[in-house]
């Protein structure tokens, strides 16, 4: 009988720490809906139903030739998009020497691995990723890979497939080299990961 009231004890216990128990009350609830009446009441006195957003940031008259004159506007979305052009054009020049430094290590990267992959003979190459393919999926995948990689040969797109092999070799690189120091970042820091996982 005692060792039943503990586990429900226990269980009460452990009922408080859920997140769960932390909802909003009745009051809570009632109090949010009531800010929302009165913000639905307002903005139907004031601006009326179908309110659109406010977009304009200014707006100019501008004279023409003719005597006139015309009203240009600027949106929020003109103007952000101005300052990310004018920001990526700053980038461009400010760090081409960066740039230009990743390009040539990829470029050089993906053109070794593309002359190695077209140095060795191509029954070499079917032959040992569909032994890889066995590995990770046996029979079924070792055909389908080995059927796969002759219908490409045979249809004249042998070095197409080996440029495509190389670009996937590089990406695969960057991405790990990238991303698992970033991993390994977030798990150990706090801060690091309440700051990448939104992005994420």
């Amino acid at each position: 009988m005692a060792q039943i009231e503990e586990t429900q004890s226990g269980l009460g216990s452990a009922s408080e720490g859920l997140p769960f128990s932390g909802l909003p009350t009745r009051t809570t609830w009632l109090a949010g809906l009531a800010a929302i009446l009165v913000v639905l009441a307002v903005c139907l006195v004031f601006w009326g139903p179908g309110m659109e957003f406010p977009t304009t940031v200014s707006t100019s008259e501008v004279a023409t030739n003719g005597g006139g004159s015309v009203t240009l506007t600027k949106t929020v979305r003109q103007v952000t998009g101005n300052a990310i052009d004018e920001a990526v054009d700053w980038l461009t020049v400010e760090a081409s020497w960066l740039f230009s430094s990743l390009s040539d290590g990829v470029t050089y990267a993906l053109v070794f691995i593309e002359d190695v992959l077209k140095w060795i003979p191509w029954p070499v190459i079917v032959v040992g990723l569909a032994l890889l393919s066995y590995a990770v999926g046996r029979w079924s995948l070792l055909g389908f890979t080995t059927v796969a990689l002759l219908f490409v040969g045979f249809m004249g797109l042998w070095e197409n497939t080996l440029d495509t092999i190389a670009l996937m070799v590089v990406s695969v690189v960057i991405s790990v080299s990238i991303g698992l120091p970033l991993g390994v970042l977030a798990a150990r820091n706090r801060l690091a990961d309440n700051i990448m996982r939104p992005i994420l």
